[in-house]
This record gives C-alpha cells, structure tokens and sequence, in this order.
C-alpha cells in the first residue's frame, strides 16, 4: 500500500459510489400502517373474541388425558390402546404411526428381552406382508383394468372388412 491506494476491500464499486447520494426509499413501517377498513374491523373483532388474562372472568383449562389414566386392569390398557389408535388413525402429521411405533421401541430398547423383540419383529413383518400384498392385488388389478380398457377401444377403432374395401370401390 505504498503507492498511495487504499486496499481493495475498502474501496466500494463505482456502482455504489453513484448511489451513495441517492433517495433511500420509504421505509416499510408506513406500508404495515395502511390496513383497509373492513380489515381492521375483522381484526378489532377477532381481538374481541379472544380471551385475555386480565378478564378475570376467561378461565382457560387444559387437560391431558393421559394423565388421569391408570392401567390397573386390562380394561384400562384396553381403553388406553383405543386411545392411542383414535389418535393415531385422526393424525395430521406426516408418517405419524411410523413415528409412534419408532418412538416407542426405542423406549422399550433396554427393558424389551430377546423372545419379545423377535416376536415384535415377527408380528411387524407379517403385517408388512399382508399390506404389501394388499397393495400388489391392487396394483396388478388396476393394471388389468387399463389393459381390458385398452383392448376395449382398440376393438371400438377396428374398421369392418367390407367396410375397408367399400371404401376403395
């Protein structure tokens, strides 16, 4: 830097050189200041609705009903698994039984004895066979069905003999 410059990363761009006394535009605040009438009725009103803790009079309970639950009987564990499955069947997540079932392995990885693992293990890869059979059937069906409609409109495409040489008579 002897020669009387200054390092090349305190120089700016001659591009922003030319800007640098330019107008700024106008900051974004105004624009979120601007709300339609009919918006900010909809917003006072969902204001409204909603209760706040200072009203003493809004009481907000929550309730975990896993908690209230005993498993004394296999009633209970009974009403428990139904629970579970209500849950799990209504789930919005994506691949939530997955998730369930990996879950509660991994919970169970060091009580679980061998004999109970390759049981789980077991019933787990049965269950895979019936759904992925079920899926096959369903899959070889529904190919069945195209080709069966293919050959249906090939028959409807197919031009009679006499009708053929009609035409080059």
């Amino acid at each position: 830097m002897t020669n009387g410059t200054t390092p090349r990363r305190q120089r700016r761009p001659r591009r922003m050189r030319e800007r640098v006394g330019a107008s700024k535009p106008a900051p974004k605040a105004a624009a979120k200041a601007f709300e339609p009438a009919a918006r900010a009725a909809e917003k006072k009103e969902e204001d409204a609705k909603k209760p706040t803790a200072a009203e003493p009079d809004a009481v907000v309970i929550t309730k975990n009903s896993f908690e209230d639950l005993e498993c004394n009987r296999q009633a209970d564990v009974d009403k428990l698994c139904q629970l579970v499955v209500k849950k799990l069947k209504t789930a919005d997540a994506k691949h939530a039984k997955a998730k369930f079932l990996h879950d509660i392995i991994r919970g169970m990885q060091g009580k679980i004895t061998l004999p109970e693992a390759e049981s789980l293990h077991k019933t787990c890869k049965d269950l895979w066979t019936k759904r992925k059979k079920v899926e096959d059937a369903k899959e070889k069906a529904k190919a069945e069905e195209e080709t069966q409609g293919k050959k249906a409109e090939l028959e409807q495409q197919e031009v009679a003999d006499d009708d053929f040489f009609a035409s080059f008579m």
